[in-house]
């Protein structure tokens, strides 16, 4: 992936660099890196980033954006992307865990 895919992917996806590093589990200053050409995405990254893609073809950006960086802060262990990618999170089991949030007493 190019450092211009990667810049435009971020823009489809509606994401400042602070938002998608977030969603990816990498600092902001490594995200600028690899939109700039100065550093190369490890094959992790290029893995998550695929997958990003191939989701953004499918959901609503806005919607995948919202639920990623809820996952960011309800799961700090692992980037929300790579939660989403091992099928450990999906839409439903974020919304319902939202509900559950609100729901208590």
């Amino acid at each position: 992936m190019t450092p211009e895919n990667i810049k435009q992917l971020r823009k489809k996806f509606k994401c400042s660099q602070e938002e998608l590093s977030r969603i990816l589990g990498v600092t902001t200053a490594t995200l600028s890196r690899w939109e700039n050409g100065q550093a190369t995405p490890s094959a992790k990254n290029l893995e998550q980033l695929e997958f990003l893609k191939q989701k953004l073809s499918k959901e609503d950006p806005a919607n995948l954006k919202k639920i990623l960086l809820i996952v960011g802060v309800s799961f700090t262990a692992m980037a929300p992307v790579g939660l989403m990618m091992s099928g450990l999170i999906d839409k439903n089991n974020i919304v319902e865990r939202v509900k559950g949030l609100f729901n208590k007493k």
